[in-house]
């Protein structure tokens, strides 16, 4: 706890992993193949906008809260992942979270793309479900969500989001979400339920069944599936 280092790198960890208070002033901070659960709190990488966190063959559940990241970049967690109140500040390089078998879980998180991020993005596919609530993009740039092949339900609940896509998922919820940009429902299956948000501009192609629609405020257009999504 209340760790002030260089880097940090952890691997081939049989136990579980549990991290408080951590200022880390010149290198990325790495978990890999851990067998246990990892919890992190307060971890904070905001001296260099390159900083990022990784995680790469996490076997239990993993918890990051209260934190200052760059980017993140999580690959291969067998458990749920979780980010509570996590800052994502930089985006260089773009941020992933790819093949999580559990749950995603991300709850009350800013997005804030530096000017020198060549791809402000924050991909999630291949995961078991995923859940976003009350997370925000700040700052003069955009950032884009890009969800999709999430063979779990999808559920966006209370984003205030500019620019997001959700494509080839199985089972769709966004409700009361505010996206100042354009969002791209494609391909998804098992339902697709979209209530009670404002957009930009809304599109729908190639859902099946297509979606059910309504209460939605659209500035913009509404196209293909959801022409008439009011």
């Amino acid at each position: 706890e209340d760790i002030e280092s260089l880097d940090i790198f952890l691997a081939t960890v049989l136990g579980s992993v549990s991290a408080s208070g951590i200022d880390v002033l010149g290198d990325d901070v790495e978990f890999y193949n851990v067998l246990g659960d990892v919890w992190i709190d307060t971890l904070d990488l905001s001296n260099l906008p390159f900083l990022g966190l990784k995680l790469d063959a996490m076997y239990g559940d993993v918890s990051v809260s209260n934190s200052v990241i760059g980017s993140l970049d999580a690959q291969i967690v067998f458990g749920n992942l979780q980010l509570s109140s996590v800052s994502i500040f930089s985006f260089i390089p773009a941020s992933l979270v790819d093949f999580v078998f559990g749950t995603v879980v991300m709850q009350d998180c800013t997005f804030q793309a530096d000017e020198r991020a060549s791809d402000p993005t924050l991909a999630i596919t291949s995961c078991g479900g995923v859940q976003m609530l009350s997370n925000s993009v700040v700052g003069d740039r955009d950032v884009e969500v890009r969800l999709s092949r999430n063979p779990g339900k999808v559920i966006l609940t209370k984003n205030g989001l500019r620019q997001i896509s959700v494509e080839s998922s199985r089972g769709v919820v966004a409700r009361s979400n505010t996206i100042r940009g354009s969002a791209i429902f494609e391909g998804n299956t098992m339902g697709t339920v979209i209530v009670g948000n404002r957009f930009d501009d809304l599109a729908c192609v190639g859902n099946a069944p297509a979606p059910k629609a309504w209460m939605n405020l659209v500035a913009g257009r509404a196209e293909g599936q959801c022409a008439k999504a009011f």
